[in-house]
């Protein structure tokens, strides 16, 4: 009989090490997010206060387009809204599936309620035509709409995309020429 126990012991022990792997391996595959029309909701699958690392989620619309990807290399609930993030990268997406914007952010702070990333480290938001460069930011992966804040800098890589139609390019080079008035 007391084999047999050990035995059962062993197994036990086997399904509970394959189910704490299984855990952890989950935690390092990603974040977990409620996908149901309109109550998506980022969870962590962690206890409050401990760090979890890895992570990459995407985020997905009501029709079932990637709308957003995350990826996170540590983050830590601060409470049940609150999570501190480390080295974030933020991938936004078209209605196409094609990639539009990445913010990325050495630290941030995210309310898992209103998707709303806040840091005070330096930030770079890009897309193929620009980089966007400052102190700090907000950004709400909601709504996509945020600020960049402190020493702002923007580069444009592609000025002939900001031509108005009715302007003809050469008009609109002269225009912003120092010296020239606006003048041709």
């Amino acid at each position: 009989m007391s084999s047999y126990i050990k035995r059962r012991v062993s197994r036990q022990t086997a399904i509970k090490i394959l189910i704490i792997v299984c855990a952890s391996g989950g935690l390092a595959l990603g974040l977990n997010a409620d996908q149901s029309p309109g109550k998506r909701r980022i969870t962590i699958p962690a206890p409050v206060g401990r760090p979890v690392k890895g992570m990459e989620l995407p985020l997905y619309d009501a029709q079932g387009k990637l709308e957003v990807k995350l990826g996170i290399e540590s983050a830590k609930l601060l409470d049940e809204r609150n999570a501190e993030l480390n080295t974030v990268s933020i991938q936004t997406f078209n209605q196409e599936n094609g990639k539009e914007i990445k913010v990325d952010l050495k630290t941030a702070r995210v309310n898992l309620d209103t998707e709303v990333f806040t840091s005070k480290d330096p930030v770079a938001v890009s897309r193929e035509d620009f980089q966007l460069t400052g102190d700090g930011m907000e950004f709400n992966i909601k709504t996509r709409q945020g600020k960049v804040l402190g020493n702002v800098r923007m580069v444009i890589y592609d000025r002939s995309e900001l031509q108005t139609k009715n302007q003809p390019a050469a008009q609109q080079e002269n225009k912003g020429e120092p010296g020239n008035g606006g003048q041709q």
